[in-house]
């Protein structure tokens, strides 16, 4: 198994280092390289050139903050239900079982409802994500938790630079 969101935290340490507050990840707050530094400032110069390059690179900055910002709520809050998932897994079952039986029946959903097909779809891809990470991480709902407020921590940090 490839630990997909692993991976994707440790990438993200070339921009900013995730750090654990009182024992938890929830609500740290990453630490920024020299790397984000060095892109704050030359997307800042962008922003604050005369006319339209500078206007529009201003734009787009907001943008991609505001994007990164609410990827990272939406990950806080993802790694906050998890342990409300745990706790009302079957006896004899794992977390990333029960999400892959609802990805599964929003499949079986998505096909007789054909006209609802784009937010089946969109639920059972997110359910299906849900699963391998769990699945990834040996159903460690913990692990799974800290590195999505990790992820969450570096995004936060990454948008600051724009």
């Amino acid at each position: 198994m490839t630990d997909i969101i692993g991976t994707l935290e440790q990438d993200l340490t070339v921009f900013a280092t995730p750090n654990e507050t009182n024992g938890t990840w929830k609500g740290g707050t990453a630490t920024d390289t020299t790397l984000l530094t060095a892109i704050q400032t030359l997307m800042t110069t962008l922003a604050n050139l005369q006319g339209g390059i500078g206007q529009a690179v201003g734009t787009i900055n907001g943008d991609v903050a505001t994007a990164l910002t609410d990827a990272a709520t939406a990950l806080n809050t993802i790694a906050d239900g998890l342990a409300s998932i745990e706790t009302a897994v079957p006896a004899g079952s794992t977390p990333a079982q029960v999400l892959q039986a609802l990805q599964n029946a929003l499949t079986v959903g998505q096909t007789l409802l054909p006209g609802s097909s784009t937010a089946l779809s969109s639920v059972s891809q997110f359910f299906g994500m849900l699963s391998s990470l769990l699945s990834d991480v040996g159903n460690d709902i913990t692990q799974a938790s800290t590195q999505l407020y990790q992820i969450a921590q570096q995004l936060t940090a990454i948008a600051t630079a724009f």
